[in-house]
């Protein structure tokens, strides 16, 4: 997947002690797009060498090696980038039911369906006019009022010379 490192191993099937790096390239189709090299992997005994590389685009990749014998190898290898809304399309039934009950409610199965249909229908309205409190002591408008009012005041007094 895409932001995911690659990582490369060979092991030696001939111990040779000359080989410490060998040059690996990477492609993206045709073109080179990178360049690292395989070193020994620390606190083994030197057979393993190990390169990692992290693709930066999607696309079909691959990595050529030379070996200092002459052969050569390559590996071929795909990044993509994974969607989950447009591969994992299954309903989640136990996330669903967890989100019903922490919020009070129930998770209902196909058979329950009917019974919800027939509650529905013979709910009783309640159609009594109901109230509504409001608090103006946390609305704006009345602070400002309040301050205009002490404002007025104080402007009153200093004109009328009163202290």
């Amino acid at each position: 997947m895409l932001g995911e490192k690659i990582y490369f191993r060979v092991v030696m099937r001939t111990p040779n002690a000359q080989v410490k790096q060998v040059p690996i390239v990477y492609y993206l189709g045709d073109k080179e797009v990178g360049r690292t090299t395989l070193n020994p992997v620390p606190g083994q005994d030197g057979l393993r060498l190990m390169a990692e590389y992290l693709p930066e685009k999607v696309g079909k990749y691959r990595a050529a090696v030379k070996f200092p014998d002459g052969t050569a190898q390559e590996s071929r290898f795909i990044v993509y980038q994974e969607d989950l809304e447009d591969t994992e399309v299954a309903t989640d039934v136990g996330y669903l039911k967890r989100l019903c009950e922490s919020s009070g409610g129930r998770l209902l199965t196909r058979s329950e369906l009917g019974k919800l249909n027939l509650e529905l229908k013979n709910e009783k309205l309640d159609s009594t006019p109901k109230t509504r409190l409001v608090s103006i002591w946390d609305r704006t408008w009345f602070f400002y009022l309040i301050g205009l009012l002490f404002g007025i005041d104080w402007y009153l007094r200093r004109r009328w010379g009163l202290c």
